[in-house]
């Protein structure tokens, strides 16, 4: 899809193109796929935040060959990952079902910045998505209670995302503060509902302040996130982290992007930190609104660190705010694994000489950071054209020397079989571009061959017409030169003639004339030898006997 505003017509237009995704590749082209998603990020950029989020069911694979493989998956560690993060790109990769590149994908993600999810089944896809999501927009929460949520006056709007458990059998519907019932059937023009089998998402501009009940079965996933200039902020807490670390969260609270100081607001605060790891849950208060020896940070961040290390395995954290007319809350998963190869920028020489330099697509706001998605630039709707072809230093697995000598030496090329037996399926049927590029190839064969043989057609034929009509144009001179010339009867002189002295010497000249005027008309094709005749016949007298 062009890289365009977000309005109903794009989002129409968008909903029709995604009829259009197939999964008919024989390979999985992952470098390709991060430098297409990635054009005109080949420089940084501080005034936006850059995510690219890597869904792959499979691994580098670009050919049968595991030699060109290995090749084209150290390039992405070597080459586009160290050139991406120092643009500031942060990875979020998510793995579906098991037999994928779950190293390269956390690799790509730890070094990064970004996160890594995983999903064994399509039917979990939704769900990592909005995790993903969450993760590079972290976008503002309410709490959903057992009956509804908290909507304050300082809130533009609110999105509620309703997942519905497999066994609810009633439709989702709200009843706002004033009681006004409101449905996917039952709605204004303040309101945009999209209903699923699985889900309903809610948005509704300009929202009534108050307590919104919540008509629905409620999967736990379900949140409410909202736009406001009231929001909760939370640093120090990354998506991914090393086995036995210890973060520390820094918790704020700003209004239009200023952290709030003030000492009466901060006293009504309520402030608690969950976390839950598996079955074991804690809760801890960092503020407590009704405990009158309540601590205020005269800087307005209150500071938080686990008492133990972090084990293996997915971390859930929450952090709830409740301000007494007003609620905020922030989640975020956290996946804790070894720690992750780390890829130094030794190879930065790629940050200076880009992939490509495209025309940028879409001007960058100078004050408000913005979330980037690079489009694949095809339709006639696109704001600017469409990246130019990568040059030479682009992502391929035919690289020069000098280039596969900077390739990792830790690991040795391989094939994909050594490390996941009998992972690759059988081959599928070429992909529609193959397809596309085999025809054109075929096709301009077949027709250069047909303009050859018509060609050499033509030139036989030609070559034939020539030659007849230079026969026939032969016959015809000799017809005419029978019909038209006065045959004379050449003179023979034999060794035996004599030549009388007394004969004159205009004679002799009128005799040798019509000797060789003879011999011209009975062959037209000696015209050369004629001048030649005239020659003789115009020299200076000589003796008789010499020209005879």
């Amino acid at each position: 899809v062009p890289l365009k505003p977000v309005t109903d017509e794009w989002r129409s237009m968008a909903k029709t193109r995604a009829a259009d995704i197939n999964s008919i590749a024989a390979f999985t082209n992952i470098g390709e796929a991060i430098e297409t998603a990635s054009a005109g990020w080949q420089h940084p950029n501080p005034n936006s935040d850059r995510h690219l989020i890597l869904l792959t069911d499979g691994w580098v694979d670009i050919s049968p060959s595991a030699s060109d493989n290995h090749q084209a998956r150290q390039l992405i560690i070597n080459k586009l990952l160290p050139m991406l993060k120092n643009n500031g790109v942060k990875f979020h990769t998510l793995a579906l079902a098991n037999d994928v590149d779950k190293e390269l994908l956390q690799l790509l993600a730890a070094n990064s910045q970004g996160s890594y999810h995983e999903a064994h089944h399509a039917d979990d896809l939704l769900k990592v998505f909005v995790n993903a999501f969450d993760q590079s927009v972290k976008p503002q929460q309410v709490p959903i209670e057992a009956d509804g949520f908290n909507i304050d006056s300082g809130i533009n709007e609110f999105t509620a995302l309703i997942f519905k458990k497999a066994t609810a059998s009633k439709p989702v519907a709200l009843i706002a503060p004033d009681g006004n019932r409101i449905s996917a059937k039952e709605k204004d023009s303040k309101v945009k509902w999209l209903t699923d089998a699985k889900f309903d998402l809610i948005t509704i501009s300009a929202p009534t302040a108050g307590k919104w009940q919540l008509i629905a079965d409620l999967d736990p996933s379900s949140r409410v996130t909202i736009i406001s200039d009231l929001s909760l902020q939370v640093k120090g807490l990354s998506a991914m982290a090393d086995l036995g670390s210890k973060p520390t969260l820094n918790i704020s609270l700003t209004e239009k992007d200023k952290t709030i100081t003030r000492e009466d607001f901060l006293h009504l605060l309520t402030v608690r930190v969950k976390h839950q790891h598996g079955e074991h849950k804690s809760e801890q208060k960092l503020s407590d609104y009704a405990d009158p020896n309540n601590t205020i940070p005269s800087d307005g961040i209150y500071h938080f660190q686990l008492p133990e290390a972090l084990t293996s395995g997915e971390h859930q954290f929450s952090v709830e705010v409740d301000g007494q007319t007003f609620k905020r809350v922030y989640k975020q998963s956290l996946l804790v694994t070894a720690p992750a190869k780390k890829i130094t920028e030794t190879n930065l020489s790629a940050t200076t000489t880009p992939l490509s330099t495209p025309t940028p697509l879409i001007p960058e706001s100078p004050t408000e950071p913005t979330a980037e998605v690079s489009p694949e630039p095809e339709d006639k709707d696109e704001i600017a054209e469409a990246a130019p072809e990568l040059e030479d230093d682009s992502f391929s697995a035919e690289e020069s020397p000098e280039e596969l000598s900077e390739l990792d030496e830790d690991e040795p090329p391989k094939s994909n079989t050594e490390k996941t037996p009998e992972h690759k399926p059988a081959p599928i049927p070429m992909s529609q571009q193959t397809w596309f590029k085999w025809a054109v190839g075929v096709g301009i064969f077949l027709i250069n061959l047909l303009l050859f043989a018509l060609g050499t057609l033509w030139y036989r034929r030609t070559t034939k017409r020539q030659l007849e009509e230079a026969q026939l144009e032969e016959d015809g001179l000799q017809e005419d030169s029978i019909e038209t010339s006065p045959v004379a009867t050449p003179t023979i002189i034999t060794e035996n003639t004599t030549v009388s002295n007394e004969t004159s010497s205009a004679d002799d000249e009128t005799q040798i004339a019509t000797s060789y005027e003879g011999d011209i008309l009975e062959d037209p094709l000696k015209d050369l030898h004629a001048d030649e005749f005239d020659n003789d016949l115009d020299m200076p007298d000589e003796d008789t006997e010499t020209r005879a």
